[in-house]
């Protein structure tokens, strides 16, 4: 478990929570949260480029135990942009680093 400062990308295991509120596979925020709490978002915009300066106000908590750690978030809704709809689709994925392998795994 590596410190680093916040919307800094420690070389620690992490899980990212990406969310497309607009479903426009365009726009949308990232989440990242390593094991040791360290937190980084973004915003994401044209498919694959993000904007690190924007900080979200948001929370999350980690907890260690003998199977390994596990990470909870609290995002509220008024930090992200989405059209107010009766039924609304958004996009989602998840992904968890796990640094002594250097491997990424997907929701997809």
């Amino acid at each position: 478990k590596r410190l680093a400062k916040r919307d800094e990308d420690p070389d620690a295991d992490r899980v990212t929570i990406y969310l497309d509120p607009m479903h426009d596979h365009l726009t949308g925020a990232f989440f990242r949260v390593s094991a040791s709490g360290v937190q980084k978002d973004a915003a994401l915009f044209n498919d694959s480029w993000d904007d690190p300066s924007w900080d979200a106000v948001w929370q999350s908590a980690v907890g260690t135990d003998l199977q390994g750690w596990t990470v909870e978030l609290r995002i509220p809704l008024s930090q992200l942009r989405f059209q107010h709809l009766d039924r609304a689709t958004w996009g989602i994925n998840v992904a968890r680093y796990v640094q002594r392998k250097n491997e990424t795994t997907w929701l997809e």
